[in-house]
């Protein structure tokens, strides 16, 4: 940088630019690769001038340009020219000499496409001009034909086969055989996924019933299958993810005693503007007590006697294994005693195999 200000460019604007270019070097002067519109916005000129007066350092020896392997990374389309400055007077005048010496190689580079090259005016109008002398090839055979000379129309005459209608000759018109079209098989449009989402199939109907799940399957099978279903006739679309959450806390909930419908009730109360309807669920879930009391709880008969085998508290036995399963004999819901009744019908069936 101290360097380019003790220079005598010729004019500001190259001055500036020759502090642009030294700003962006390396301390040896080497490896500027400022792009044109950063030059342009330092000196405060059009990136034409910046152009221009970069060319008239260049014939100066203040700039010459470097090794381009180190804008390679860059796009092809975007690389900006290396420059490196001269840092001694010199190492200006023996560069300057050299330019003059290369403008033939760089015309050549110009006219190829190289990068780096310089094309000027003068090798442009050379080129339109051998290209204007260039003679026009002849195409044997044919003859240009004038723009006003008219092709003569044909005369109709008495033997000629153009005569108009009513000399005697009949034009008779050629045979249309209509055929019927082929018949075509309406096919009814596929729904697109967008009206699958607006238009969702009617969930299953509800259970009637009324009973928990034990009624239907048995163990915790029965419970995931229940959960399945009133988890598909709950408002809100779930991922796959978020279904199975959801499938697994409300069947840990039917198999504590809570109904099926008084769990959809409790889960399906005002989320219509929740945004995530599952994590609403989740909550819910959680934060339900393990046991439905009052009305929420599944109607059961009244405590039947104690049996004298299984706890007189919970009325659960146990399998050989350590296992708990309902009292078949005396547990107070009937579900669950027809579930331990299955189960004690395994057992008996595997201790006689």
């Amino acid at each position: 940088m101290t360097w380019a200000l003790a220079q005598q460019a010729g004019s500001p604007t190259r001055k500036l630019v020759l502090l642009a270019r030294a700003n962006h070097a390396h301390a040896d002067g080497t490896a500027s690769w400022a792009s044109v519109g950063t030059v342009a916005a330092y000196a405060e000129c059009s990136p034409r001038t910046v152009q221009r007066e970069t060319e008239v350092l260049l014939r100066s020896g203040y700039l010459r340009e470097g090794d381009q392997r180190l804008v390679a990374h860059l796009p092809a389309g975007k690389r900006p020219i290396v420059y490196d400055l001269a840092m001694s007077e010199e190492r200006r005048q023996a560069w300057a000499v050299g330019y003059q010496g290369s403008e033939g190689i760089r015309a050549a580079k110009a006219a190829a496409g190289a990068r780096g090259g310089h094309r000027s005016a003068s090798l442009r109008r050379a080129r339109q001009a051998v290209d204007a002398t260039a003679p026009t090839p002849e195409v044997t055979g044919m003859s240009p034909q004038e723009p006003d000379e008219a092709v003569p129309a044909p005369q109709a005459g008495r033997g000629d086969n153009v005569a108009p209608p009513g000399r005697g000759d009949e034009l008779t018109p050629p045979e249309v055989t209509h055929t019927a079209p082929p018949e075509v098989t309406p096919v009814s449009p596929k729904p697109s996924c967008r009206t699958a989402l607006k238009n969702p199939p009617p969930p299953p109907p509800a259970s009637t019933s009324g009973s928990g799940p034990e009624e239907e399957a048995g163990g915790e099978a029965g419970a995931r299958k229940a959960a399945e279903r009133l988890v598909a006739r709950l408002p809100g679309q779930l991922t796959g993810y978020q279904r199975g959450q959801v499938v697994a806390a409300v069947a840990a909930r039917l198999a504590a005693g809570w109904s099926a419908d008084a769990l959809g009730a409790e889960l399906a109360a005002d989320v219509g503007s929740a945004r995530s309807k599952a994590a609403v669920y989740l909550h819910r879930l959680t934060n339900l007590p393990a046991e439905p009391t009052g009305a929420l709880a599944e109607p059961q008969a009244a405590r039947p006697e104690h049996c004298g085998t299984c706890d007189d508290r919970t009325r659960l036995r146990e399998t050989p294994d350590g296992r708990p399963y309902p009292c078949p004999s005396c547990h107070p819901a009937p579900a669950r005693r027809a579930a331990g009744a299955r189960v004690e019908a395994t057992l008996a069936s595997a201790l006689s195999a």
